[in-house]
């Protein structure tokens, strides 16, 4: 693998890693802020709860980053390594909210991390 490929895949899973973070953090944030389907208390949530407002500052940080990635690397090599974010969001979810993982899943995230390592080769 090309040294170059090799930096772009430990950048974008930094970058993932912080909106995977981040989504966790919107998951438990919004699963403890009760139901209130409105627009409006949608938006009440997301100003008054620290665990979503921390999942949006996180996802935000997410798009910064990845925004610089952008900038300096092809777009054809970025773009397909996003997909590592299903892979650090599962795991994430496995290891701070107790979800299962089923065999066939993992099948699934295994196909994706190594349709990622041939298109980065």
């Amino acid at each position: 693998m090309h040294r170059l490929t090799h930096s772009v895949l430990g950048i974008m899973l930094i970058v993932t890693t912080v909106g995977a973070l981040g989504q966790i953090l919107l998951k438990v944030g919004m699963s403890r802020a009760g139901k209130d389907p409105t627009l409006i208390g949608i938006v009440k949530i997301m100003l008054t709860n620290p665990l979503v407002f921390m999942g949006l500052v996180l996802f935000a940080m997410n798009t910064i980053l990845y925004l610089r990635v952008l900038q300096q690397h092809p777009l054809s090599l970025v773009y397909p390594m996003i997909a590592f974010s299903y892979v650090v969001v599962t795991f994430l979810a496995w290891a701070f909210l107790g979800e299962r993982i089923p065999l066939l899943r993992l099948v699934g995230l295994a196909t994706i991390v190594a349709g990622v390592l041939i298109l980065a080769a």
